[in-house]
């Protein structure tokens, strides 16, 4: 099936530093785990351009030289690589294309060269192997071969470029909420963001926020262009008509949040909560020694007791732990007083699926769950987009540890050395027989077949068990697959060790990695993959369920302030 493809410019406004290229990350992955495939287009971090250009003058006068935007191109190659660094880090399949990879040419003023040409069927087929494509914006290669700018804001040129060449949708990442008929910054009662607005009035009111070279390019191309801040549930649509807000969005509250579990997982989560205080407020902090983390910048919000953290003023409770309790008892009551849940913890969702729902039913809370199947690898929303489709087998590796552990018996290593090196990696908890027994395994297909057929029964007729006994084939690969299939009683799931052709995508899963095979009612095949354990795509995978929640939260407050828009002539 293909995907739908969105360009995404990050500019310096939001790049200030490598601090915020994990905010970046999360906007990609926002829109990879709604199907998307990414191309990220990306500029030098805040400053640097100017920073560049001023090193360049201290040689005369470089500002116009030849050899200038080789210089200033370094700020958007080093962004453009810690971006995709930091995407592999929470388990995107994620490609880097500098412009003379893919072919973007461009011509004229080598400091203000326009666009001309790219190689989109080498974009789209890195799309169809990747999550996310980064390239380098406001770079290009001119008519000789040379490295040629796109003059000022030239990487907003980039992005609705390559959008119009792809027929992709586009987004331009900015430091306000959209397009104001004024500058929000000196008047923000009096400014009126626009919801809409026509390629003309923009090239008028939206410069220097969006350069006017790609308006124009957006207009011939009649392409939209949405001007929108990182995380927005809204945004301003540059295009054919125009309608001003009644009103400018309101800031809102940021999410109390009450965290269960502060190990690896639940660690990182806390840091990325205090790293946003506008968004996220953490309240209470469970743990089993308090005194352990005296140390923290967050040391006074940890308590050992349950009763804290079940009475804790929070709007979500954010479960990071393992097995059933307190975690069960916990949801349970934060779903059945109305707030939202969102757990990485498999076993309790699992267990838990019939009163969560009846305390759902009598509060009206939300459980989200991305992160307790695949890590980073959003499968869960892959198996609910197929479901109009009707999926009728389910055919996973989702097991990051058995994976790893398999691949290290390949190579030679015994079971308990094999296990030792997955436990030093991070990807083993201290007892992993849940792993090796095909017991976590089995609870993610069954999560995953819920997914697919909510109303569907599930019958598991068992799984193997991987131990010192099993002996790696001389040929294909060695996998445990977690497999289930749909028939007229509902889902018959299992779990195997099955050496595998090298060629079957599942045989591809690497070290931790997760793979996910969906087969339709009409033989078609989805595929999905991405890191399944480890602390950056579990993290990544709990954050975007809170940044899901934030968004729903503002857009709430939205509908309420502005429930409509003002139609303007144009």
């Amino acid at each position: 099936m293909t995907k739908p493809v969105i360009v995404l410019k990050f500019g310096g406004s939001v790049l200030r530093g490598e601090e915020s290229v994990a905010s970046a990350v999360s906007e990609i992955y926002r829109y990879v785990r709604q199907g998307s495939a990414v191309v990220a287009v990306v500029s030098a971090f805040h400053g640097e351009t100017d920073r560049l250009l001023r090193h360049a003058a201290t040689y005369g006068a470089a500002q116009r030289g030849r050899a200038t935007p080789y210089l200033v191109a370094l700020g958007e190659t080093r962004s453009a690589a810690l971006l995709a660094l930091a995407a592999e880090r929470v388990g995107l399949q994620t490609r880097l294309r500098p412009p003379h990879e893919i072919g973007l040419r461009a011509g004229g003023d080598r400091h203000d060269a326009s666009p001309v040409d790219v190689d989109a069927d080498r974009l789209r087929r890195d799309l169809d192997e990747a999550d996310v494509v980064v390239v380098p914006g406001f770079v290009a290669v001119g008519e000789h071969g040379e490295t040629v700018l796109l003059g000022r804001g030239g990487t907003d040129l980039s992005a609705v470029f390559l959008a119009a060449r792809l027929g992709a949708r586009v987004r331009l990442l900015k430091d306000v909420d959209g397009v104001y008929d004024r500058d929000p910054a000196h008047n923000r009662a009096g400014a009126r963001p626009f919801a809409r607005i026509t390629w003309a009035e923009a090239e008028r009111l939206a410069h220097p926020l969006v350069q006017d070279k790609a308006v124009r390019l957006a207009a011939a191309a009649e392409l939209p262009i949405e001007v929108a801040a990182l995380g927005a549930a809204y945004e301003t649509v540059i295009g054919p008509d125009t309608a001003v807000r009644i009103a400018a969005p309101p800031t809102g509250e940021p999410l109390r949040v009450a965290l269960l579990g502060c190990g690896v997982v639940g660690g990182g989560v806390l840091e990325r909560l205090l790293d946003d205080p506008e968004r996220f407020e953490p309240v209470s902090v469970l743990v089993r020694d308090v005194g352990r983390r005296a140390w923290h910048r967050a040391g006074g919000l940890f308590t050992d007791e349950v009763e804290a953290l079940a009475s804790a003023d929070a709007d979500v409770l954010v479960d990071t732990g393992c097995g059933l309790e307190p975690s069960s008892d916990l949801i349970e009551a934060y779903l059945a007083r109305g707030a939202a849940v969102v757990s990485a913890n498999k076993q309790a969702v699992n267990a838990g699926r019939i009163r969560f729902a009846a305390a759902i039913e009598a509060g009206g809370g939300r459980l989200l769950h991305s992160a307790a199947v695949g890590g980073g690898a959003p499968f869960l929303e892959a198996a609910a987009r197929c479901r109009p489709d009707g999926v009728a087998v389910i055919e996973g590796v989702v097991n990051g540890t058995c994976n790893f552990v398999l691949e290290r018996l390949a190579e030679g290593l015994t079971l308990e050395a094999a296990v030792h090196a997955a436990t030093r990696a991070g990807f083993a908890e201290a007892d992993p027989s849940a792993d090796l027994e095909g017991r976590d395994a089995a609870a993610k297909l069954e999560l995953l077949a819920h997914a697919a057929a909510p109303d569907a029964a599930f019958v598991f007729k068992g799984a193997d068990v991987l131990d010192a006994s099993v002996v790696t084939p001389s040929q294909g690969r060695l996998k445990q697959v977690a497999r289930a299939q749909l028939g007229p009683d509902g889902w018959t799931g299992e779990v195997r060790l099955v050496a595998l052709s090298d060629n079957d995508f599942l045989a591809g899963a690497e070290a931790e990695e997760n793979r996910l095979r969906l087969t339709l009612a009409d033989g078609r095949e989805v595929h999905a993959a991405g890191k399944g354990a480890g602390r950056w795509p579990t993290v990544e995978a709990v954050m975007a369920d809170l940044y899901d929640l934030r968004r729903e939260a503002r857009a709430s407050v939205i509908s309420r302030t502005a429930p409509r828009a003002k139609a303007t002539a144009g």
